[in-house]
Parts: structure tokens; C-alpha cells; sequence
């Protein structure tokens, strides 16, 4: 577990968490919301194939990033990963890593004043499931990355929206870019997740591994749970290793099956801080 996610978790351990919960549900209701689509792009094929480094792609996830209007990060990478531009990605790891080192975690009381005073915030939804929720940019960070669980079924890139909460007369959106990665999946696997039903292709990716809580604020305490998505070839090599057999698959059920094959992902996610 990275450290600095060790201290974020310490911090969500004090007392006052809820209260401070409770503020954000009313600041959100006195904020205008407005709903967009944001660029979904799966990875050219060629980026697995090279060694290690932070923002490679990991099979079995999909990754947020965000940055603030008019920079030019999310055209960069979006072009980067959808034509398989390991050079450009690798620029912008040692970029990511900088910030990443050098980014203090605050207390989660003045955590969350700077996300209340935010012109701006917002939730990631696929479907009717909220997987990531009150993300923001603030201290002039440029950018913010989290990491959700997938299980390699059926993702309709218009499901996913972005729910922005402005103050009052205030527009600056983010600009946002999904990056999807399924995973190798066997015959029998590729079965069971092909039969979850359209109504519950929700079922197919996570909720940030520190939500509910913990989304409310991680943009604030400044930490992007990028850690080790795509730099981590341990991290990798466990996510390759989540596998269900046809015994299995025949005793849960095909949603069953697809359920866990999510599931174990998202705890291999948890147990190596991301």
C-alpha cells in the first residue's frame, strides 16, 4: 500500500467524518447540477505489449482522469492511448509520479473545505450505479486519476455520465477522459459476462475502492489513487491471475460468476492501495 494512501486512511478514521459527510449532501442540493458525457477510449492493443511503466494500461480496469479546462492533458492522452503512443504515455508517467511524490495529504476537515469552496465538483456514473463520487481539482493540481474494478463485460460508453455540481453562476467544467481495459478472459468466463442482462451491465464495473466515504474528499486530500495502475507489474500479474472454472461458473451462475470475477478484482485493487 502506497503511504501517503495509509495516511488518507487515518484520516478518514477520526472523529467527524459524518458530520462533514452531511455538510457536502447539503451543499450539494444548493448547487445547479448539470449532466455530460465524457470520452470513453479503449487502449490500442500495442501498449501491452512493452515493459512497465505508471500509465500503462491494466487489463481488468477502468481509469478516470480529470484535469482542469484549457490544458491540454486529456486530448494528449486520450490521442496517446487510442493510437498506442507508448512514448507520449511515458513523458507523462514521469510527470504523474512528480506530482504524485510531492502532493501533501491535509486533514479531512480542511479536506473538506476545500472541496465545499470548489466552483465545481462532480460524480461518475455508469448507469444508475455511482462509482466514483465529489471529485475535484483544488491548490492548483492540474489533474486527478482514480482506478475502478471491471470485469471484462459489456460497457456501453454512453452510459457512463459525469454529474457536475456548480455554485451559482459558475460553468468551468473539468475535462474528463475513461480509459476501459478488459481482461483476458477464458471461453467459459467471456460466457458468463456476456450473459449479464443490458439492464444491469452496471454489475460489470466497481465503485472506487474507498467509497463511499472516502470519494467524498480524495480529490481534496490530494493523492491520485493511480499509484499503481499500469507501474506495478506485481499489481499486474495478480489481476491476470483472477480466474473462475467451468466448475465454478456451472455452480454460481453466469451473474453470479460475473459478479465475482468483478469482485476479486476490486480486492486485489484494495490490497495494493489503488
Amino acid at each position: 500500500m502506497h503511504p501517503k494512501r495509509e495516511q488518507i486512511l487515518r484520516e478518514f478514521a477520526k472523529e467527524g467524518l459524518a458530520q462533514q459527510v452531511q455538510r457536502l449532501r447539503a451543499d450539494e442540493h444548493r448547487r445547479i447540477v448539470q449532466t455530460r458525457a465524457p470520452v470513453v477510449v479503449t487502449p490500442h492493443p500495442a501498449l501491452q505489449d512493452s515493459t512497465d511503466y505508471l500509465l500503462k494500461p491494466i487489463k481488468g480496469t477502468v481509469l478516470l482522469f480529470w484535469a482542469r479546462p484549457g490544458t491540454t492533458l486529456i486530448g494528449v492522452l486520450e490521442k496517446a492511448y487510442s493510437t498506442g503512443d507508448e512514448m507520449v504515455l511515458r513523458q507523462l508517467s514521469a510527470d504523474f509520479q512528480e506530482q504524485l511524490d510531492t502532493r501533501p495529504v491535509q486533514p479531512i476537515d480542511v479536506a473538506f473545505e476545500k472541496l465545499l469552496s470548489a466552483p465545481v465538483y462532480f460524480d461518475v456514473m455508469y448507469g444508475s450505479r455511482t462509482v466514483a463520487s465529489s471529485l475535484a481539482l483544488v491548490d492548483e493540481i492540474d489533474y486527478g486519476a482514480v482506478v475502478f474494478a471491471y470485469n471484462g463485460g459489456e460497457l456501453r460508453d454512453a452510459d457512463f455520465q459525469i454529474i457536475e455540481r456548480y455554485r451559482d453562476f459558475e460553468r468551468a467544467s473539468y475535462d474528463t477522459l475513461i480509459v476501459k481495459t478488459a481482461p483476458d478472459l477464458s471461453a467459459v468466463e467471456q460466457q458468463a459476462v456476456d450473459a449479464v442482462p443490458e439492464h444491469l451491465l452496471e454489475m460489470n464495473v466497481a465503485h472506487t475502492i474507498m467509497c463511499p466515504l472516502a470519494c467524498v474528499a480524495i480529490a481534496a486530500v490530494v493523492i491520485a489513487l493511480v499509484t499503481c495502475a499500469g507501474g506495478c507489474k506485481m499489481l499486474r500479474e495478480r489481476l491476470d491471475e483472477v480466474e473462475l472454472t467451468e466448475e465454478q461458473i456451472k455452480r454460481l451462475g453466469s451473474l453470479a460468476s460475473a459478479r465475482d470475477l468483478l469482485s476479486m478484482r476490486r480486492e486485489i485493487l484494495d490490497e495494493f492501495g489503488v
